[in-house]
């Protein structure tokens, strides 16, 4: 007798501002998790039914991401499938592709996907889930900003309009506005930072970030012997005097492990802030909205 049909999905990409909300629903029965690329080396001990990694494989596929995939028993969706990867399924691209001619006329033959997120978000639409929820999904970055966040927008626009419940993070970038047009004030030049501030302030924070990334790892590294140290206790391999002391270091361990994991999300959330501001200043510069304090200093 075939398993009935769950009709919620979690899409979960690599922001690391909410991607580990997602494991909530990892162990429940009524929750697909799909997974964006090779995630599951970023996130150890989690359970995802499904990855999508659609890239142009000859350019776009790393080593690393071939070599973590092939290990897997988990179906991962490609634009084509991989000699090396056995679970490769070829992503369904036509079905998505009339769905989106049928219901977006006025996109005309314009195949208007700019993201691995929205080809995750296409299928779950066709497929008939009834309950969406996005994860790890930011759409921070000026490349994204440019020409992946409106293509996700429109389509959870779409989903919403189709009855579809659809949940993003109360932080997440999507659908954030710069002030309400026509109800409040078009922020002024008055306080904003010089653009070569603002540089090194994204610079500074990367630079962090990256620092503590590092420590994160060698937390991580600690904790992953300890627990080996302990397990091969627990088997006979040492006293009980032994055992317990190797327990006690692994919740020391365990401790500073998540320690650096929260000094890493708030790196994460500073470095994510700096990097708005510095495409909000861009995109106004463009725009002509706002008048540089470089320009005004002249």
């Amino acid at each position: 007798m075939n398993a009935k049909k769950r009709e919620k999905v979690a899409i979960v990409g690599f922001a690391t501002t909410s991607r580990e909300e997602s494991r909530k629903h990892m162990e429940d029965p009524e929750w697909d998790v799909w997974a964006c690329n090779e995630l599951g080396r970023f996130m150890p001990d989690t359970k995802f039914d499904r990855y999508f990694n659609i890239h142009w494989v000859d350019n776009e596929l790393t080593p690393e991401a071939v070599e973590y995939l092939a290990g897997q028993e988990t179906p991962v969706y490609m634009a084509t499938t991989h000699p090396k990867i056995s679970v490769a399924e070829e992503y369904p691209k036509e079905e998505v592709l009339k769905w989106m001619r049928y219901n977006f006329p006025i996109c005309g033959n314009r195949e208007y996907f700019t993201s691995s997120i929205a080809w995750m978000l296409g299928l779950a639409i066709v497929r008939g889930y009834k309950h969406i929820s996005l994860y790890g999904v930011e759409m921070q970055l000026e490349s994204e900003y440019a020409y992946q966040r409106p293509c996700c927008e429109t389509l959870i626009g779409f989903a919403c309009g189709k009855g579809i419940k659809v949940e993003i993070p109360r932080n997440c970038n999507l659908f954030k506005k710069y002030w309400l047009y026509g109800y409040e004030p078009a922020p002024t030049e008055e306080g904003v930072l010089k653009e070569e501030e603002l540089m090194d302030m994204v610079k500074n924070h990367k630079e962090c970030r990256e620092a503590l990334l590092a420590h994160f790892y060698r937390a991580d590294g600690a904790f992953q012997f300890a627990s080996g140290m302990h397990e091969h206790a627990q088997n006979g391999g040492g006293g009980k005097v032994e055992a317990k002391e190797i327990e006690e270091k692994v919740q020391a361990i365990i401790a500073d492990r998540e320690a650096k994991k929260e000094e890493l999300c708030r790196a994460d959330g500073a470095l994510h802030t700096s990097e708005h501001l510095h495409e909000l200043m861009r995109r106004r510069k463009r725009e002509a909205n706002l008048q540089l304090c470089e320009d005004i200093a002249k």
